[in-house]
């Protein structure tokens, strides 16, 4: 795919076009990153965008810290709904890599947010993903 003369691309960015769309549900108590790298393998996606809504308990977010060049994390305990959900899958060549972020939202009306890792387990988890192809 041929990039438009005007469009500046920065070191490194990928273009891409968009594929297959899905709209499916994880099962209860599945581990959510693991469900969607699953659901990917199971439909020969290689690279996505994903967008996410519903209920998840625990759900563990990071946050980069660069000065120790890796994520903190945190797990909240107890049903979160996730405000808002996104990101981007990569399944290809054995190199599984979900970076995901979040906003959700406790029983006690306290915000969280930051990237989502494992162990994060549906409650009641649907999403919609767009494949991007090469």
């Amino acid at each position: 795919m041929e990039t438009p003369s005007h469009t500046i691309l920065p070191p490194g960015a990928e273009t891409g076009r968009a594929g297959r769309l899905f709209s499916a549900g994880l099962e209860k108590d599945s581990d959510l990153v693991e469900g969607l790298f699953a659901f990917c393998r199971a439909n020969g996606i290689e690279s996505a965008l994903a967008w996410l809504s519903g209920s998840v308990s625990p759900v563990t977010l990071g946050i980069y810290d660069p000065s120790q060049e890796v994520s903190a994390t945190e797990r909240y305990e107890g049903v979160h709904e996730l405000v808002s959900a996104s990101g981007r899958i990569i399944v290809r060549h054995g190199l599984e890599n979900a970076h995901l972020t979040a906003s959700a939202a406790g029983l006690d009306g306290k915000l969280v947010g930051g990237r989502i890792f494992s162990p994060t387990r549906a409650v009641a988890v649907r999403f919609d993903l767009m494949e991007i192809l090469s």
